[in-house]
């Protein structure tokens, strides 16, 4: 077990689990109500929404819950020699100066242009990742994530080139406020509504009637898991409640 850097408001430190590392996400006091299991069931409706997210674990140590996710810049062998790889959050792929909301660059449509220029020279299909990119938006919009902020997305260097690194931090919250943390459409809307997504959904290789598809599947895989990812934990079901999606219906 090791004491980290690793930012953030909650309190986390690096552990060694099942010969990886792991990051370990404590229950601080002043954390909303079931903090690390919202995240759980966040991270893992994700994966079946066809996103790369990180691999997850929930624990309950008495009266506080524990969210293990799996560091997927680490990697240990089989001799236990630690291998690193580089990591570039949005906040610097973006060249962002500040974590102020308003930016011009601080939007999804932005990242997707500096996707080309840092993943394209080796030859990577650069369709597919902003494909991707978009459905971690539509996803985050859909189950109620606004703490998808620059620093919590990126890159990572794997086999000698760039490409997005797993989902990791997709935390719904209890009271939505409608909006993500970075923009979603050209003009820096960052509404979470549907026409917002589809406004721009071209810009990331998918057409509207594709995207609309992939927005319903989504609604009806977070509604539907929601409760089964909480009963899976040994929790009932109705532990928390299920976003509404009530805002991807408003104004752009």
């Amino acid at each position: 077990m090791k004491g980290t850097s690793l930012g953030g408001e909650r309190p986390k430190l690096t552990v060694l689990h099942k010969g990886q590392y792991w990051i370990a996400k404590l229950q601080d006091r002043g954390d909303p109500p079931h903090a690390p299991l919202r995240e759980f069931v966040g991270m893992r409706l994700s994966r079946r929404c066809g996103i790369n997210a990180a691999e997850v674990e929930f624990a309950s140590v008495g009266d506080r819950e524990v969210l293990l996710v799996k560091r997927f810049d680490r990697h240990v062998d089989a001799q236990g020699q630690v291998y690193r790889g580089l990591y570039a959050s949005a906040h610097t792929v973006l060249r962002l100066d500040t974590q102020t909301r308003g930016e011009r660059q601080r939007s999804y449509v932005a990242l997707a242009y500096e996707m080309e220029r840092w993943c394209g020279r080796a030859g990577v299909d650069t369709g597919e990742l902003k494909r991707e990119l978009w459905r971690r938006m539509a996803f985050n919009a859909s189950c109620g994530n606004g703490d998808d902020h620059p620093r919590n997305l990126g890159l990572l260097h794997r086999d000698g080139r760039w490409a997005l690194a797993d989902a990791f931090d997709i935390a719904p919250y209890i009271t939505f406020s409608g909006t993500l943390a970075m923009a979603i459409t050209r003009d820096g809307s960052s509404a979470a509504t549907t026409a917002n997504l589809l406004k721009t959904c071209e810009n990331f290789a998918y057409d509207p009637t594709e995207a609309t598809a992939y927005i319903e599947a989504t609604k009806a895989t977070v509604a539907a898991g929601w409760g089964e990812e909480q009963g899976a934990c040994g929790l009932l079901p109705g532990t928390l409640p299920p976003p509404s999606f009530a805002w991807l219906a408003g104004k752009s």
